[in-house]
């Protein structure tokens, strides 16, 4: 009778263990397809961050009335209105360096802690709306000639799109802090499937988004992976990357509906693409294709170069 409920009793163990592994593994990879989900919506999100109607929002959560700080980083433009809406790059107040000079100047007995107080405070204002700061003065004769040679030379570029990218603002640096979080991850993992897929998205949001910044930790993080520590560029990885960030991207730029509503479907879009379209075996296939193909294209070019050669060579007698 004992040894009968000791094996009931070895027979009910072993059910649970194997119940228990069977809901690990469950589990494990439920993880796993929230892993894929996030990194598929992390794309969606960065090209979110860009939207210039978040900062429409922060700027009327931190509207104020104009402090003495306010109006001494304004001050070059209250007196000269230089560069009207974009004065901020041209007035020499707006910088770090220029500003802090200016809230110094502001007041003649505040004190340290009153003057760096009212300066990020007057900082953070500008930060939180869609003109931002600059990260360094220029004089508005030199910009505007380099607006008018970039929007004529390189297609695409046009002069906001240059204020932009000479200028920061709070979701930018909010997107580049995440951004820098999620390589650091990456990279304390060596997952390069995850790596590869975040500066993919990184990559094409710093250049449509004209986050220099962004773009700077994309440059630094490729180098320090493929570079410094000799790891294999998943190229199917980055591409997916930037195809899920420029669909959302273009979703963003397209749609026209509430920004919320664009990011859910930019989130839905960049699920079903990465489930149904860009999974790793068909971009593998893909590339291969390509690199295949254009060894091809470069071998008959080579050839008929030769045969142009041998065509047009002196011929002896």
């Amino acid at each position: 009778m004992q040894r009968a409920k000791n094996t009931n009793l070895a027979t009910a163990l072993r059910r649970l263990r194997i119940i228990g592994r069977r809901r690990a593994r469950r589990g494990a990879a439920g993880a796993r397809s929230a892993m894929r989900a996030a990194q598929g919506q992390a794309a969606a999100g960065f090209a979110f961050l860009c939207q210039p109607e978040l900062l429409q929002w922060t700027k009327q959560l931190t509207a104020a009335p104009a402090t003495v700080y306010d109006r001494a980083l304004d001050a070059e433009y209250l007196r000269t209105r230089i560069g009207g809406a974009e004065h901020r790059l041209f007035d020499g107040g707006h910088d770090l360096l220029g500003s802090w000079e200016a809230a110094r100047e502001a007041l003649p007995d505040d004190g340290v802690s009153r003057e760096v107080a009212g300066w990020l405070a007057a900082l953070w204002r500008d930060g939180a709306t869609p003109m931002g700061l600059p990260f360094a003065s220029v004089s508005k004769e030199s910009f505007d000639a380099w607006a008018e040679w970039a929007s004529s030379a390189i297609p695409g570029v046009d002069r906001q799109w240059l204020y932009d990218l000479a200028t920061s603002d709070a979701f930018e640096l909010l997107g580049v802090g995440l951004g820098a979080v999620g390589l650091a991850f990456g990279l304390s993992r060596g997952d390069q499937e995850k790596i590869a897929e975040l500066l993919g998205s990184l990559g094409i949001v710093s250049i449509i988004g004209a986050n220099p910044l962004m773009g700077l930790a994309v440059i630094a993080t490729a180098a320090y992976a493929y570079l410094l520590k000799r790891h294999d560029v998943d190229a199917a990885a980055l591409a997916r990357g930037g195809a899920l960030a420029g669909t959302s991207l273009a979703i963003f730029a397209t749609l026209g509906l509430p920004v919320l509503i664009e990011l859910v479907i930019a989130i839905a879009a960049g699920a079903l693409l990465k489930t149904y379209v860009l999974d790793a075996g068909r971009l593998e296939t893909l590339i291969e294709r390509s690199a295949v193909a254009g060894g091809e294209a470069r071998r008959w070019v080579v050839e008929q170069v030769e045969a142009c050669r041998e065509r047009l060579a002196p011929r002896p007698g």
